[in-house]
């Protein structure tokens, strides 16, 4: 399998998919101007919850951009014998990529934002 199996843009944000040791990860990539960059969140609904958080995202097709990186796993004891799919994976990836854009509505739509 390749380092980076899949790219996609979901919410206006990257998204990749990594195969790594027998299981898949997802990021969804932040830039910049996004309030939630440089930051590690723990409310996020994820499968098996953030377990990344950081400046870099496997494969290189994002270098260079400033992003700030969101990730999660799929090889929790919970899922010793029942893989997910690189499908599974990118449809967590939307719903990670989508509560990411929330925070950025949000912040942009209250009153303060305009201060």
């Amino acid at each position: 399998m390749p380092d980076v199996e899949e790219t996609f843009v979901w919410a206006e944000l990257p998204c990749a998919l990594h195969y790594w040791k027998d299981h898949w990860n997802g990021y969804v990539g932040v830039p910049p101007a996004h309030p939630a960059h440089g930051k590690d969140y723990n409310h996020i609904d994820v499968h098996g919850g953030l377990t990344y958080v950081g400046s870099s995202c496997p494969g290189k097709h994002w270098d260079g951009l400033g992003m700030w990186w969101f990730g999660f796993d799929t090889n929790h004891y919970w899922d010793e014998g029942n893989p997910k799919s690189a499908g599974y994976v990118a449809n967590q990836c939307k719903r990670l990529a989508e509560q990411l854009a929330q925070i950025m509505t949000a912040i942009a739509t209250t009153p303060e934002a305009g201060r």
